[in-house]
């Protein structure tokens, strides 16, 4: 064992070869060229280690660079530490505008004092253990473009208000909670991992690379997804509890089972055409159309908050969406609901009112429920079935076309106007018209 207690000055454009462990008590001041651990090594920094040299620490052979507790790794100029097994359990202090770039594994028991410079991991796996911290000041970046960032310390890891978090490749794993306090942009990579992921900040969702969420996720901030699929896997949940806006003109969807939720404070802004597919997608909150914008709903779920459509539209093409207490439609002239496919089924135990200015377009699928359902204004009505046990009343025009059976498989009740056109009109099992 090598053991230092005054000051080392590694100087010269020579490289710095350790073939011994090494173990630092005083101050190492590395001013140039490389420094390399070989042959299964440990250098151990127990003090101080001025990294001056914009340079690279790396390593042949399995070896390892230990920042022990108590032990300062001073990043004054642009760093890059590769390959060998970097271990913090001291702290990292970035010089202002630095960047350290970390291309290896390790774990993280300390403290990452970012200030306002740049942590960039381009490979390996940080393994995020008990004790570990960040130091922050505004212009703290932390970019993810490869690599694991690996919560598996047992507690909540909290990225502060003013770190930026870029995920361009790569991924967010652990089985422990990460808490995204300040801005999230994420163009690539993928979030893993059976712990809590919570957005408290801007989350940015940019580029058409897929966002692949294989971890249950918490909103409660804002959510623009800009482009590219959004996919929840594998009984995952993402629940948003404030503001997700749709802007992507793209499909939300999901892989083995997974589930969206608009929770009772969610906003989900639909700014774009948008499509929600196969995912179960449950409603408490509020769905708000854009202005001549389609959401088509091609999922299973519950629906127990608003649909304000404005004069957009919502379509459905399959799925069950089951009308619960406290449904609610908000709508203003030209807003439309086309069924072509599955059902809407009321079984909310109370009538559920299709506003005077909302159309009713019926080409498939069917109206369902053990509630009544009222229709104040149109009612298009050219395929597919009127079924269930609550009574069906029309206030508006309905007109009935195409040569398709219009078959009637509940009671309705007509207090407007029907313009039976086409196709046989046939009451079926004890119902009544």
């Amino acid at each position: 064992m090598l053991t230092t207690k005054g000051t080392s000055t590694l100087s010269t454009t020579n490289a710095n070869v350790v073939n011994r462990d090494w173990s630092n008590a005083g101050a190492v001041d590395w001013q140039a060229c490389i420094f390399q651990v070989q042959n299964g090594y440990t250098f151990t920094n127990s003090n101080i280690f001025n990294a001056d040299a914009t340079g690279t620490i790396n390593q042949f052979n399995t070896s390892t660079f230990t920042n022990a507790a108590g032990g300062q790794f001073n990043v004054n100029t642009d760093t890059t530490v590769s390959s060998v097994t970097f271990n913090n359990a001291g702290a990292i202090n970035n010089g202002p505008g630095i960047t350290l770039t970390l291309a290896s594994s390790g774990t993280d028991s300390g403290n990452w004092n970012i200030g306002d410079g740049t942590i960039a991991m381009t490979t390996g796996t940080r393994t995020i253990a008990s004790g570990f911290s960040f130091t922050t000041l505004p212009g703290a970046t932390l970019n993810i473009s490869g690599g694991s960032f690996n919560n598996t310390s047992g507690s909540a890891v909290t990225l502060p208000a003013n770190l930026v978090l870029n995920l361009s490749g790569g991924e967010i794993n652990g089985n422990s909670d990460i808490i995204i306090d300040g801005d999230f942009n994420w163009t690539n990579g993928v979030l893993n991992g059976s712990g809590l992921l919570t957005t408290n900040g801007t989350s940015t969702l940019s580029t058409t690379n897929a966002k692949v969420v294989n971890r249950d996720w918490t909103n409660a901030g804002t959510v623009d997804w800009q482009a590219g699929l959004f996919q929840v896997r594998n009984g995952f949940t993402f629940t948003n509890n404030s503001i997700f806006n749709a802007d992507a003109t793209g499909t939300i969807d999901q892989f083995n089972l997974a589930n969206f939720v608009n929770a009772t404070t969610g906003q989900f802004n639909i700014n774009t055409d948008t499509t929600v597919s196969a995912i179960t997608f449950n409603n408490a909150g509020v769905i708000n159309v854009g202005t001549g914008i389609t959401l088509t709903l091609a999922s299973d779920g519950t629906d127990s908050g608003n649909w304000n459509m404005g004069d957009g539209t919502i379509a459905m093409t399959t799925g069950t969406r089951t009308i619960a207490s406290g449904f609610s439609f908000t709508t203003l002239p030209g807003a439309t609901l086309n069924i072509s496919g599955g059902t809407f089924r009321n079984d909310s135990g109370s009538a559920v009112t299709l506003p005077v200015n909302l159309v009713l377009n019926l080409s498939g699928g069917s109206i369902f429920g053990n509630s009544d359902i009222i229709i104040d204004g149109d009612f298009n009505w050219t395929n597919g079935i009127l079924s269930g046990t609550g009574l069906l009343t029309t206030n508006g025009t309905s007109t009935l076309s195409t040569g398709n059976a219009k078959l009637i498989n509940r009671d309705w009740t007509n207090a407007g106007t029907v313009d039976w056109q086409a196709g046989l009109f046939q009451v079926r099992n004890g119902f009544t018209f």
